[in-house]
C-alpha cells in the first residue's frame, strides 16, 4: 500500500506541534514572573495549556492511527501476487479454475480493492477462476503518476492482466462507479471480454443529470475531499469510530480487514472522483457493443419510492436513477435486468445469493453455447 503520507503527516505534526508547544510552555513559565492583572495570567494559562494539549493530543493520535495501520498491514500480507505495471507494483488475487474468467472491478469508495470481495470472490470461485485487483495507489497497488481516468485505469488492468498471463475471454463484472471502468474496458479491448455484469452501475455523467434534475450544484468536491483526506491522515477516522472495528456479517478476517479498511488512504480514490467528468466522457464513447450479452442488476426502488412520504430529493433520484439503469439496456441487443427486490445500491452485499446464482447461470450459458436461449431484452423483479 502507498502509504508514506501516513508516515509523513503525523512525524510532521509531531515536529510542528513540539515547535508550537515549546513556546506555549517557555510563555506560561514567564507569566508566573510577569507583573499583570490575575485574569490576564489565568487566561493565558488555560488558553496556552488548552493549545498545548491539543497539539499533543491530534499529535499522538495520528500517530498512534499510523502505527495500528502498519501493524494491520504487517500482519495482513496481500493474497496473491505483485506485478509491475508501467515500473510500479499492482496486486492481482485469483481463486478457483475454469474459463471464462471474471474479472471483479469494484466502485470509488474502498481503499482496497480486493478487501471489498472477501465475500463474493470464493462464491464464484466454486464455477470459475475468478480475479480481484487493487487499482493503482489503492490497496497494495502502488500509487502511479498522472490522471485516474478511466482510459488511464483500463490501460493499467489490461497490462496487468497480461503480466499475470490472465488471458480471454473474460467476463467483466463491475459495481456502482466499476461499471464505467469494464465499459471503457470493453471499447478498448473488444476482443478479450465474452460478457459485461453491471451491478449498480454507473452512467456517464449522472452527477450533472442527478444536478439538472434537483437544480442544485455540487460545490467544490475538490475542496470538501482534501478536508476528509486530511481527516484520515489525522486519525479522525478512527477516533470517531468509522473504522478499526471489525464489520458485522464477514467472516472474522474480512470483517477485522473491512473495518481497517475504513481508516486507509482515500487519496487515490479523491483523484478518480476528480477524474469523473473526462471518465464519463471517454465511457459515454464505449458502446454500444452489438449482441455482447450484458446481465444488469438494479437496486430496488421501491425502499424509497413505496414510503408514504418520501422527500422531495429522494424520489427524484430515485426515479432518475432507474431511468439511468434501464437505459444500460441500449448497450446491447442481448441484455437483461434484474432489479434486486429489497436491496439498495450494494446489491451484490444485499442479494448475494441473486447475483451468485445469476452470474454463474450465465457463465453455463457462455460455456455451453446456450445464450440465445435466455430472455434477454427483460426486465425483471427478483
Amino acid at each position: 500500500m502507498d502509504s508514506i503520507m501516513y508516515v509523513v503527516v503525523p512525524a510532521a505534526v509531531l515536529v510542528l506541534g513540539s515547535l508550537l508547544a515549546w513556546p506555549s510552555i517557555r510563555r506560561t513559565a514567564w507569566l508566573a514572573a510577569a507583573e499583570a492583572p490575575l485574569w490576564r495570567k489565568t487566561a493565558e494559562r488555560v488558553a496556552l495549556s488548552l493549545a498545548v494539549a491539543l497539539i499533543v493530543a491530534v499529535s499522538g493520535w495520528s500517530t498512534y492511527n499510523a502505527i495500528a495501520i502498519q501493524l494491520f498491514l504487517a500482519a495482513n500480507p496481500p493474497r496473491g501476487h505483485m506485478y509491475s505495471v508501467s515500473g510500479r507494483k499492482m496486486h492481482l488475487y485469483c481463486v478457483g479454475s475454469g474459463e471464462p474468467t471474471v474479472l471483479l472491478e469494484p466502485g470509488l469508495g474502498p481503499a482496497t480493492d480486493v478487501l471489498s470481495w472477501g465475500s463474493l470472490q470464493p462464491k464464484l470461485a466454486r464455477a470459475a477462476r475468478v480475479c480481484s485487483y487493487d487499482r493503482a495507489g489503492l490497496g497494495w497497488s502502488e500509487s502511479q503518476p498522472g490522471p485516474r481516468d478511466a482510459d488511464r485505469i483500463c490501460a493499467d488492468l489490461h497490462e496487468l492482466l497480461r503480466q499475470a498471463g490472465v488471458s480471454a475471454p473474460l467476463v467483466l463484472l463491475g459495481t456502482s462507479y466499476g461499471g464505467i471502468y469494464i465499459r471503457n474496458y470493453t471499447a478498448h479491448y473488444p476482443e478479450g471480454v465474452a460478457a459485461l455484469v453491471l451491478v449498480d452501475s454507473s452512467t456517464p455523467f449522472q452527477e450533472e443529470r442527478f444536478q439538472a434534475a434537483l437544480g442544485s450544484r455540487n460545490g467544490n468536491p475538490g475542496r470538501r475531499l482534501a478536508l476528509l483526506q486530511a481527516g484520515y491522515l489525522l486519525g479522525l477516522a478512527r477516533l470517531e469510530g468509522w473504522c478499526g472495528r471489525p464489520v458485522p456479517g464477514w467472516e472474522r478476517r474480512a470483517a477485522t480487514a473491512l473495518g481497517e479498511d475504513a481508516c486507509m488512504p482515500r487519496d487515490e480514490s479523491r483523484r478518480e472522483y476528480l477524474s469523473m467528468a473526462q471518465s464519463s466522457a471517454e465511457a459515454a464513447r464505449a458502446g454500444p457493443f452489438g449482441a455482447l450479452p450484458i446481465l444488469i442488476f438494479s437496486h430496488d426502488p421501491g425502499n424509497v419510492l413505496s414510503m408514504k412520504d418520501p422527500p422531495r430529493e429522494w424520489a427524484i433520484r430515485e426515479r432518475l436513477w432507474d431511468t439511468m439503469q434501464e437505459e444500460l439496456r441500449g448497450l446491447s441487443t442481448r441484455s437483461r435486468r434484474i432489479v434486486a427486490r429489497g436491496s439498495g445500491h450494494g446489491v451484490q452485499i444485499d442479494r448475494e445469493e441473486l447475483v451468485v446464482k445469476e452470474v454463474v447461470r450465465l457463465l453455463d450459458q457462455i460455456r455451453g453455447g446456450t445464450l440465445a436461449e435466455s430472455n434477454w431484452g427483460s426486465t425483471t423483479v427478483e
